[in-house]
């Protein structure tokens, strides 16, 4: 009498905030987006606006769903003395932001009137 063997899958090594498992290309794009965040944050510190904004725009579109884009755009309009588009931002990452406690803190200290 054969034993049953339950089938095995791989345990993956990133997952979604949904606990799903992340496919390999989003797992690349998650990369390219913590990589294009840092090079905006880096822009931004050095006062160059509009490249920041670039950078932190085309991580936003890369991942429509990650709360730390708006976060960085809205640090950018806030540097740059546009209020209400630093509001803006905040509150569309307030929106989407998922399991991320300093994130949404910096989100909401943003996204007061």
């Amino acid at each position: 009498l054969g034993s049953r063997q339950k089938p095995q899958q791989p345990a993956p090594s990133h997952t979604t905030s949904n606990n799903q498992p992340d496919t390999a290309e989003q797992v690349q794009a998650n990369t390219a987006v913590v990589g294009l965040l840092q090079q905006a944050a880096q822009a931004r510190a050095a006062g160059d606006y509009a490249r920041a904004q670039s950078l932190a725009e085309r991580a936003q579109t890369l991942a429509p769903h990650e709360a730390r884009s708006y976060l960085e755009l809205s640090r950018i309009y806030q540097d740059r003395g546009d209020r209400a588009r630093s509001r803006q931002m905040a509150l569309r990452g307030l929106s989407v932001v998922s399991n991320d406690p300093h994130t949404e803190y910096e989100l909401q200290l943003l996204s007061s009137p």
